[in-house]
């Protein structure tokens, strides 16, 4: 299974917050994780 994380998905990857686990549960079970470009400057 191929994800897309937008921003704020991504954020909760690393940071605790309502959400987390199931980012983080979704990633688990990913083959693939897929990000904009637009991820990393909209994060900063």
């Amino acid at each position: 299974m191929r994800i897309l994380l937008d921003s704020s998905a991504l954020a909760k990857r690393y940071v605790c917050e309502p959400g987390t686990e199931q980012v983080l549960s979704r990633c688990r079970d990913a083959d693939e994780i897929v990000l904009s470009v637009l991820c990393v400057p909209a994060l900063v």
